[in-house]
């Protein structure tokens, strides 16, 4: 992996060394310190080949850089032309960014007074994303537009595979018929799901897209990973962060403990 290079682009003459991070499940993470002592995190993209995608990533996480909130996020940095992305000179096509450091430590969401510390991050966060005004359109659909998830499986072509499943699924048959009848009811309140309150939702906030304060580690320090930010249902940004205590915990029965 070209990192050096790819490192001199942004800050030509400089020595880095460069070393693994804890990372997240989907794009190569790597933490660069220069001859200086700063630090970096390079981020190769590992999910998409999408300049579009980055480039709407990149504005929200600018803009938000502006906004007065009481943990850090990351914030893209620019190469001597002022894109905040490039490609990465391998020919494999994928993009490359480096962003700010931040000091920390993944937290323990288990823990109740972590769990509450996140609450409030997540809320100060859904605040901020509520009055901000990106420049371009959201690279994603919302979550509830499930027959545009994919081209080649439109609605009528999942209700077909679940109604009448091919003999290799006839031992899941009955799950992919409650399946089916869970798409129909969902599909039938669609319309009222649209017209629920909306705005910018982080859509990912989990115990790995968080680190907490080395000195304080009940206290949130950064939420990264805005990978998959897009204008959503407001209720998501909470839905989601509970799903993941909740799934956290071993299911909703043990996660009452949170609550």
């Amino acid at each position: 992996m070209p990192f050096e290079a790819l490192l001199n682009r942004y800050d030509p003459g400089r020595r880095w060394t460069v070393s693994e991070g804890e990372s997240g499940w989907n794009n190569t993470t790597r933490i660069a310190e220069s001859d200086r002592g700063d630090k970096r995190v390079l981020r190769i993209y590992e999910t998409h080949k999408d300049a579009e995608k980055i480039a709407f990533e990149h504005d929200v996480l600018l803009k938000l850089s502006e906004a007065a909130l009481p943990f850090a996020i990351p914030r893209p940095l620019a190469l001597p032309d002022g894109a905040t992305y490039a490609t990465l000179s391998d020919s494999t096509g994928r993009y490359a960014a480096l962003f700010t450091y931040t000091d920390g430590i993944r937290p323990n969401g288990m823990d109740p007074v972590v769990a509450e510390s996140i609450g409030t991050a997540v809320g100060r966060l859904s605040l901020a994303l509520r009055e901000l005004m990106p420049t371009a359109a959201p690279a994603y659909l919302p979550c509830y537009e499930l027959e545009r998830t994919h081209p080649s499986c439109p609605g009528s072509v999942i209700a077909a595979f679940c109604e009448a499943p091919p003999a290799a699924f006839h031992d899941l048959r009955d799950s992919l018929l409650r399946i089916g009848e869970t798409m129909r009811a969902f599909q039938a309140a669609l319309q009222k799901v649209r017209s629920l309150p909306h705005q910018l939702v982080h859509g990912d906030i989990n115990d790995s897209n968080l680190l907490v304060s080395m000195h304080d580690r009940t206290q949130i320090a950064a939420i990264l990973d805005f990978e998959f930010c897009t204008t959503e249902l407001r209720a998501m940004e909470p839905a989601v962060a509970l799903a993941g205590l909740i799934g956290e915990a071993g299911g909703p029965s043990r996660g009452r403990r949170l609550f």
